[in-house]
């Protein structure tokens, strides 16, 4: 599922600089999201039935906006969309990548440019009654070290893809579908 979000990316950058993409792989694609979300409307990094994380379930909400646009279906009232961003609303956080087990600091940033891709793709100000822009901006910048970037705590964490995540997010770079 994560490589997957990417792929939704790049079909949208594709589909909007003219390419011709056969509807039947935009169906394959919409089709595998709805197949693999959580009964708790969460999605996770493999299939079905493991425990939701944010960062997947962000993915999720993302994939499934993309391919239900380019498929001319109303994904703003979709019942999965819509139970994925409530999944989102009850375990909001910016402090963290809800359901990360390890608490991976790498994630922990891919997850909130991932909260901005939804908030950018569907449209919303709100995710449940927190303003996800401004407290993941308040966050971030309370998080941002003197030299100017971001990383995280954990081992492994990689200060070029963590200020990546955080400049996106803050950026606001996802344009609404």
């Amino acid at each position: 599922n994560s490589n997957s979000q990417y792929a939704a990316l790049g079909v949208r950058a594709a589909m909007e600089a003219g390419c011709d993409i056969q509807v039947e792989v935009l169906k394959r694609a919409k089709d595998w999201w709805e197949r693999e979300q959580n009964d708790d409307g969460g999605w996770n990094y493999g299939e079905k039935g493991a425990e939701s994380f944010g960062s997947m379930t962000t993915g999720g909400v993302g994939c499934l906006a993309i391919y239900k646009f380019f498929l001319r279906e109303n994904f703003k009232n979709d019942p999965r969309v819509l139970n994925g961003v409530r999944w989102m609303a009850k375990n909001f956080t910016v402090s963290d990548n809800p359901g990360d087990p390890d608490r991976s600091w790498n994630r922990h940033y891919y997850y909130l440019y991932a909260m901005e891709r939804v908030g950018g793709l569907v449209g919303v100000d709100k995710i449940g009654a927190h303003e996800w822009y401004p407290e993941g901006a308040t966050y971030l910048l309370e998080k941002q070290r003197p030299e100017g970037h971001w990383q995280g705590d954990k081992p492994g964490s990689n200060p070029v893809i963590d200020t990546c995540y955080a400049i996106l997010f803050l950026r606001k770079a996802t344009k609404a579908l």
